[in-house]
């Protein structure tokens, strides 16, 4: 295949789209699953607000580059305290749990956006399944198989920065939510 160079810009261009994209697709289904295990009488508004603040956080390590997956899972535990400590106040303790799981997931999207890069690559004429083109990209040689190619490096770090994430965020809202014992004031 031949090795045509990605065009300046071009990667990050399409994750700033995607990004965007999964934004507006996810944030009112997100934030109708949070007001449903919490007050489904409240203002959707509310839910709409907090997830957007947590999506422009996330989105912040953008700029930053292979720093989101990085960034996504350190601030895992923060959404988990905030679940934490939020959630049990509107919800039952036993729904904790379940949005823990819709935050993260939602918030877990700007790292899944990387996964536009190797499709990029494709688009530019690179091998995304081979160790040379890896290589090529500026993938570690060091790395084993199949982490070392344009395909698995990002496939490797956005679904690991998913799964980090959902696990850290979820054990800390459960931990805190535990803890502190409140109850719903319904």
């Amino acid at each position: 295949m031949k090795d045509v160079a990605l065009a300046p810009y071009a990667p990050e261009t399409a994750i700033i789209i995607v990004n965007l994209v999964l934004f507006a697709a996810f944030i009112l289904p997100a934030a109708r699953r949070l007001r449903r295990l919490g007050r489904p009488e409240s203002s959707i508004t509310r839910y709409v607000v907090l997830l957007f603040g947590v999506y422009f956080v996330e989105s912040v390590a953008v700029a930053g580059g292979m720093g989101v997956p990085v960034f996504s899972v350190i601030v895992a535990p923060v959404w988990g305290i905030v679940c934490g400590r939020w959630a049990p106040n509107r919800m039952a303790l036993e729904s904790v749990p379940k949005a823990a799981l819709v935050v993260s997931l939602y918030s877990s999207l700007p790292a899944l956006s990387f996964l536009v890069v190797p499709l990029m690559a494709l688009a530019g004429g690179r091998s995304i399944i081979s160790a040379e083109g890896g290589a090529a990209f500026g993938i570690p040689r060091f790395l084993p198989w199949p982490a070392d190619t344009i395909l698995g490096f990002y496939a490797v770090l956005s679904i690991g920065a998913l799964l980090l994430k959902t696990a850290l965020t979820t054990f800390t809202a459960i931990r805190i939510a535990a803890r502190t014992g409140n109850r719903p004031s319904r």
